[in-house]
């Protein structure tokens, strides 16, 4: 197990895996002891790729440590696991990253005192990588060719945090947030970029790692449009024939 001793892109970009995707949790075992625990979770399918390719190699640079891959197919829910003790504090005692529930979760301040664009782009990757979207609304034409990136969180700090750092890299974007009627439920922060433009701002600047948000993007160029409800092995399919 190895421990980062400073900021990097990589670091960056797994800082922002964590935030959407991500969680800490003690677990106390029949057995006795304590275990610590951090796990990152996708769809069991679109998000296959990216967990065990992209963010498993992330994990095994950073810290060199490999994870335990958990599938539950009633819930189309694939998980990756974490065991390391030194990982975990290094999270939350370093990084502020909350044990538990990420309610009032933030980017950590890490982040920011780099004032490097790079850092920031990287985090932000890997936050909408995992916990934002990428679709598209019909047009004039009713064809689905208006692109919207959209983020949502129920922290209204990491909101602000989000902002901040978009604004950092001269994006143009909408902020809103929306109350439920249901006096149980946190307002939910929204934060989103759409048109042509900004999604070809969005890919020069920040990019895509998730190869099924990625795949989004490729029907958008080459079809001039891209279905909804689509899977990403689809999408690959329409690529693979346009390319013939």
């Amino acid at each position: 197990m190895t421990i980062p001793n400073c900021i990097s892109e990589a670091l960056a970009e797994e800082i922002g895996t964590h935030i959407g995707d991500g969680h800490l949790k003690f677990v106390k075992p029949s057995r006795g002891g304590t275990e610590y625990r951090w796990i990152f979770s996708g769809h069991l399918t679109e998000d296959r790729e990216y967990l065990l390719s992209h963010v498993a190699s992330l994990v095994k640079k950073l810290y060199n440590i490999r994870g335990s891959i958990y599938e539950r197919s009633a819930k189309t829910e694939l998980s990756l696991m974490y065991g390391s003790k030194g990982v975990f504090y290094f999270k939350s005692k370093v990084l502020g990253i909350p044990i538990g529930p990420k309610h009032s979760i933030r980017i950590p301040a890490i982040i920011f005192q780099s004032e490097d664009n790079g850092i920031f782009a990287a985090c932000l990757r890997g936050l909408f990588d995992t916990d934002g979207s990428l679709a598209f609304q019909k047009n004039w034409r009713e064809e689905y060719a208006d692109p919207i990136i959209n983020f949502g969180t129920v922290s209204p700090l990491l909101a602000d945090d989000v902002a901040v750092l978009l604004g950092q890299l001269h994006f143009h974007f909408r902020q809103n947030t929306y109350r439920s009627k249901d006096p149980n439920k946190r307002p939910l922060h929204h934060i989103w970029l759409d048109g042509p433009k900004r999604l070809e701002e969005w890919i020069a600047k920040v990019g895509f790692a998730n190869a099924s948000k990625f795949s989004k993007y490729l029907v958008w160029k080459a079809y001039g449009y891209c279905p909804p409800r689509t899977t990403h092995l689809e999408r690959l399919r329409m690529i693979d024939e346009k390319c013939k």
